[in-house]
């Protein structure tokens, strides 16, 4: 459970980083992925998408980011 807990918070510290610079939860999922040297089938991509807008609610309910609309795309960025 403790190696679990760690992943989670290093991965909401990475969206966090990326949400440093407005960003779209697609480009999110692109740099995770990156980050760790992974590639991904469209089922994976449909799971971990879903996966990325949980650690965004997550930090959005924690005030550490926030949604917003530019251009008709919606966008994350740190909370200032």
């Amino acid at each position: 459970a403790g190696l679990n807990r760690a992943k989670v918070l290093e991965i909401c510290d990475l969206v966090l980083r990326f949400c440093e610079t407005p960003i779209s939860p697609e480009d999110i999922l692109q740099k995770v992925f990156r980050h760790y040297q992974l590639s991904m089938d469209f089922n994976q991509y449909v799971l971990a998408g879903s996966t990325i807008r949980s650690y965004l609610s997550y930090l959005a309910d924690r005030e550490k980011v926030e949604p917003f609309v530019e251009d008709n795309m919606l966008l994350w960025k740190t909370k200032e």
